[in-house]
């Protein structure tokens, strides 16, 4: 059953940003109004757009004072020019997405698009006999060993750990084998935003379901 979540209103993603940054209230609204304009109150984005400003270095730390003094409202700043003129990428919900997925490494990023093709969710098994017949579709500068699956595997599961330290994926409770993407735009994303080409998804689908039938044929 899926549960609603309602956006958060201003006042509420301004508790969320001060709570995050450790500052007051009153000094992080208006880096609230912004998060809030980019993000629309969506507090599954606005995280993740906290997340595109920490990394980018649009969120900055001032060091730590040697007094004996500690200014909460002054442990972080931030120019909001300079946020708004550089997340223009991020101006919708899906390019929030889109900007934290490029920053992954191009492999990762590459099996990740697979696993979007393979459904909501996929086992490990699955996605390594796709990447293992079908290595060519994986773009990075690295070359599999082509007799090697268990090397495959293991770099999967590498890249699935860092899909759930990004929040990208989610391990079934319930089956040891099974990951889910953690939202369904973050599958989309990596299905239809990062693949625009139909001709180029089709033919990706035609490699994958001739792979996985191949599989079941034995």
């Amino acid at each position: 059953t899926d549960i609603p979540v309602k956006s958060l209103d201003e006042a509420s993603l301004n508790i969320f940003v001060s709570s995050l940054l450790s500052m007051s209230e009153a000094s992080t609204k208006d880096l609230s109004h912004l998060v809030q304009k980019k993000t629309g109150g969506n507090a599954f984005f606005a995280i993740n757009f906290m997340d595109v400003l920490l990394t980018n270095n649009l969120l900055k730390k001032k060091p730590v004072s040697s007094s004996l003094h500690v200014d909460l409202d002054g442990s972080w700043t931030w120019d909001e020019d300079e946020i708004a003129s550089k997340t223009q990428v991020t101006d919708n919900l899906a390019g929030i997405l889109e900007a934290k997925l490029r920053m992954l490494p191009e492999m990762a990023t590459s099996i990740l698009q697979i696993a979007s093709f393979i459904g909501h969710d996929f086992t490990v098994d699955v996605l390594t006999t796709i990447v293992y017949e079908e290595q060519d579709m994986i773009q990075t500068e690295y070359t599999f060993d082509k007799h090697s699956r268990e090397t495959i595997e293991a770099r999967i599961h590498r890249v699935l750990k860092i899909a759930l330290a990004e929040g990208f994926l989610e391990k079934d409770p319930h089956i040891d084998d099974m990951y889910l993407f953690s939202h369904d735009k973050i599958q989309m994303c990596l299905y239809k935003d990062l693949i625009p080409d139909p001709t180029e998804r089709a033919l990706l689908h035609q490699r994958i379901g001739s792979v996985l039938w191949d599989s079941i044929r034995g």
